[in-house]
């Protein structure tokens, strides 16, 4: 066996991940225009296509054209030829002694990304007039607005976190406050105040404290990215719906800062906006740099730093040296490179949209979907998992679907479900004998990778609870035949497991492929899992109520009670006291919150989803053949008489009333918490912000209940001010994520359409 040399060791790739080889056809041909070589001398290349355009015609390098290139050349001095190695002559460039008929073109370089102000990334300050397209005047350089202050007003230097430091700009030094609600209409033309973690995070830049890499900034770094590749898109005039259905930074788009009396051109604006690359055909491909070793050791290793900062540094510096040392498998690279890419500061990423980096790992792991149920290491639990949640936010809903019941169907051959049975059955034999073909979790004695295991198994219930609660089904996973025991919340696993790390470099833990690669029990430690986990076995009831509504509304009515008393129970244990929020100053870190408080935030959220779909009533039927019934129709009324002798649809009333209430409180949660949206976990807010957008629509029409009722003027203008701002919400991340872009289609149509009752769910988008 040849023993591998110095150079050798030098160049070998530190991982698996690599990028599409060019077609072969291509191989051979002219490097500037594409085409198969005419007329085209080997030393001098010179194709009839570029002394026809007059560019400079270019080819691939291959070894023996830089060697005879190389030795004419040095021949032509009277010197030797000159001997050299590979690794030089991927580096080296071919020189011509003689002077072509015609003056070569420059080559063009990759140019810097555009620059982007924090003028245009916050909205004008109160007092200012907010001139969106469909309000602007066709002369854009007239006069400035009256109320418009002094060009003199007090500005400060924000430095915006993961851009370069030459795009800075000065910002107002007041922040928008929350405008009051006038009426109506004021409520439809007026700028939703910014998120109180995103105003926190811009203060945060204004002062001295040194930032570190936190969920903030990754989510402001992505805004400004997105900001960055958004086109400046004008609705049409007389449009009713021009100036709220813009998402947030359309309408910022449409602001034109005043500053020096000069307005841009709307075009150059749309020019700068919108970065395009070159039309050329480098010898390396720009996308391909995003497979290089490089590229995924950097992002993996600031995924690392976000994910496991509150843990050991020996968790990150086993997955680098894992990586390092090609332990990690492929399909797990591209999982994170999918979730964690369109968030990352590394320059490459800054010369193309974050949906296009997003959607170039989602293709190629899509690629490897075959593997990844073929290959039995415990990292692609969790790379499907990853798949199929950037699949939904991506607008993909029944390649979710599919690829939902392919993860199930993966737990199954696994046998994780009968992890902790006292006498698990034997194992089929049509799932395989041999050691290699899948793993048999129930035989497992490592106690870290059953705790692995016990995390996995429910993280995929969550997952399975969202998508039958988001598209209308009954849930995959029966918990009857279900025997895995919760985390343990009530050990210390993190001590042992360090001991583990530090006692020898040679163990299993750190070679062995069947060790996953994030194997951190810091949040069972915290018992932020376990609240997730209680949590979501109330909705996988409230799920398999739904969907029998309209066959069995008995059950429905009868679970009512005490399901509303349990969520209101651990929605007010989850509760952050207020003072906490409101307290929070430019010099305080956010980040010195505890770590339970964000998993606490997402379950507050999860609470007052399962809230909304447990008392929002979709079993009436709306089909041709059922339409001549009223609603909710005679099955309920039936039941509501027997059980409750509720004959004045008492019960729906309340139950619309509690609907609200939670809404209210939605509202607080996504626009005034200090916590940013949960970025990577976008199916939550799709399942919490569709729904308020209905109850809220039905509010505003006084049909909560089953007959038109009379609606306050306050409320009537709180529902259509929340249904603007959840528009912007998620249009505001809708260039990455293009599912929001489908729900705000939809809430637009059902705004702007006469009033139907609408069900929670989406399963008519399938």
């Amino acid at each position: 066996m040849e023993r591998p040399t110095a150079a050798s060791e030098l160049h070998r790739p530190i991982t698996a991940l690599k990028p599409r080889l060019a077609p072969e056809r291509y191989r051979s041909s002219c490097v500037a225009c594409r085409n198969r070589k005419v007329g085209c001398n080997r030393l001098l290349p010179s194709c009839s296509n570029c002394q026809k355009w007059n560019t400079e015609c270019q080819y691939q390098l291959t070894p023996s054209r830089l060697r005879k290139a190389l030795a004419k050349s040095s021949q032509g001095k009277g010197g030797r030829p000159v001997r050299i190695r590979p690794v030089e002559m991927a580096m080296t460039t071919t020189t011509s002694t003689t002077t072509p008929s015609f003056l070569p073109s420059p080559r063009v370089s990759l140019p810097p990304p555009p620059t982007l102000t924090t003028e245009q990334l916050v909205p004008p300050i109160e007092g200012r007039e907010t001139c969106m397209a469909s309000v602007r005047p066709d002369n854009p350089a007239g006069p400035l607005p009256p109320t418009l202050p002094a060009a003199s007003a007090e500005t400060v230097v924000v430095e915006i976190p993961g851009t370069p430091s030459s795009e800075r700009a000065l910002i107002p030094s007041s922040l928008p406050s929350s405008p009051n609600l006038v009426n109506s209409a004021t409520a439809m033309t007026t700028t939703p105040q910014l998120p109180m973690w995103l105003r926190i995070c811009i203060m945060k830049q204004r002062s001295n404290i040194p930032l570190e890499d936190t969920f903030s900034e990754w989510t402001m770094r992505l805004l400004v990215r997105l900001k960055r590749y958004r086109r400046l898109c004008r609705p049409p005039r007389g449009d009713e719906d021009s100036v709220a259905g813009l998402t947030t930074y359309d309408s910022w788009n449409g602001y034109i800062p005043p500053y020096g009396g000069e307005h841009l051109d709307p075009d150059a604006v749309q020019q700068t906006h919108r970065y395009q690359l070159p039309g050329l055909r480098p010898l390396f491909v720009p996308a391909d740099l995003m497979y290089h070793s490089g590229v995924v050791r950097f992002v993996l290793n600031g995924f690392c730093s976000l994910a496991l900062k509150d843990t050991s540094p020996i968790h990150s510096l086993r997955i680098i040296y894992r990586l390092d040392n090609q332990l990690v498998p492929e399909a797990f690279q591209l999982a994170i490179m999918m979730a964690a890419a369109p968030f990352s500061n590394h320059p490459i990423f800054e010369h193309f949209s974050p949906y296009e980096v997003s959607s170039e790992y989602h293709t190629r792991l899509l690629h490897e979907l075959p593997q990844c149920l073929a290959d039995p290491a415990p990292d692609m639990f969790a790379a499907l998992s990853m798949l199929t949640e950037v699949t939904l936010s991506l607008g993909r809903f029944a390649l979710h679907q599919m690829l939902t019941t392919i993860s199930f169907r993966k737990h199954q051959s696994a046998r994780v479900y009968l992890m902790d049975h006292p006498n698990p059955p034997p194992r089929p034999l049509h799932l395989g004998v041999g050691k290699d073909l899948l793993v048999d979790v129930p035989t497992i004695q490592n106690e870290f990778l059953r705790e692995y295991y016990r995390v996995t198994w429910w993280a995929f219930f969550h997952t399975d609870v969202l998508a039958a609660l988001l598209f209308g089904h009954k849930p995959l996973v029966d918990l009857d035949d279900c025997f895995v025991n919760l985390p343990q919340a009530g050990v210390d696993l993190e001590s042992r497991l360090d001991a583990e790390l530090l006692s020898a470099p040679s163990l299993d833990i750190h070679h062995d492929r069947m060790y996953p690669a994030f194997l951190s029990n810091s949040r069972i430690k915290n018992n932020g899992l376990i609240v997730r986990v209680e949590i979501a076995i109330l909705g996988h009831h409230i799920a398999q109520l739904r969907s029998r509504q309209a066959t069995d509304p008995a059950a429905w009515v009868r679970a009512l009670p005490g399901l509303n008393y349990e969520l209101e129970r651990w929605y007010n244990r989850l509760i952050v006291p207020s003072h906490r929020v409101e307290d929070t100053t430019p010099t305080e870190d956010s980040s010195s919150l505890k770590d339970n408080t964000t998993s606490s935030f997402q379950a507050q959220v999860m609470c007052i989803v399962l809230v909304l779909f447990l008392n929002h009533f979709d079993g009436h039927s709306s089909t041709p053949t059922t339409s001549a019934e009223p609603f909710p129709g005679s099955a309920l009324r039936e039941v509501l008489q027997e059980t409750t002798g509720d004959i004045t649809d008492r019960t729906l009333a309340e139950c619309h009333e509690r609907c609200w209430l939670y809404v209210v409180r939605l509202r607080a949660l996504v626009i005034e918490s200090v916590f940013p949206p949960a970025i990577i976990f976008n199916t939550l807010f799709l399942a919490a912000l569709y729904p308020a957008a209905v109850i809220c629509h039905e509010r505003a029409h006084g049909m909560g209940a089953v007959y038109p009722t009379p609606v306050e003027l306050a409320d009537r203008q709180l529902a259509n001010r929340f249904i603007d701002e959840i528009v912007h919400a998620l249009g505001t991340f809708g260039d990455l994520w293009q599912a929001n872009l489908t729900i705000v289609d939809e809430i637009r149509q059902m705004r702007n359409s006469p009033f139907t009752r609408r069900t929670l769910s989406i399963e008519h988008l399938l």
